[in-house]
């Protein structure tokens, strides 16, 4: 048998990893199985990766997983042979999200009188937390008033501006 533990959700653009353990391989067992990613509704390929199999030992399983500018619902499957005529063809239902930024905004003083300017920065940080590539451009940053209008706004905006 194995199992195969993976996040029930995966984000595009990144380097996932999955942790695999065999158990009572057979003496001929084969040395590796594909995990691999596919689109849940149509087929379409996304992703695999090889398992190198060792008996009784956990393994990292590294799989890259292409940007998409959609979430997407996947299969991943775990195709292959444990040895001894044991078929291995399982498969679970995951999600791809697109890549997220946590944005922080920070003021320079808590409250603003009328005709004051105000001063801020903003830190965007990716799905670990850690600064955005200095040189992404992070899109617009806009102001709206307690109305919803839009009282100032910046076009392509980048993480040193």
């Amino acid at each position: 048998g194995f199992i195969l533990t993976c996040p029930k959700a995966l984000t595009a653009g990144s380097t996932e990893y999955f942790s695999f353990t065999a158990f009572e391989l057979s003496h001929d067992h084969p040395k590796a199985l594909l995990v691999q990613l596919q689109d849940w509704y149509t087929g379409e390929f996304i992703s695999s990766a090889t398992v190198r199999l060792h008996h009784n030992m956990n393994v990292w399983v590294e799989m890259q997983i292409p940007s998409s500018s959609t979430d997407t619902v996947a299969k991943l499957s775990v195709l292959g042979s444990l040895g001894d005529g044991h078929r291995v063809d399982a498969a679970k239902k995951v999600r791809i999200r697109r890549s997220s930024v946590i944005t922080f905004v920070q003021t320079d003083k808590p409250v603003y009188k009328p005709g004051q300017t105000v001063r801020f920065r903003i830190l965007p940080l990716n799905r670990q937390l850690t600064p955005l590539d200095p040189d992404a451009a992070i899109g617009e940053v806009w102001i709206e008033d307690p109305s919803g209008i839009r009282i100032a706004q910046w076009k392509q905006m980048n993480f040193t501006s």
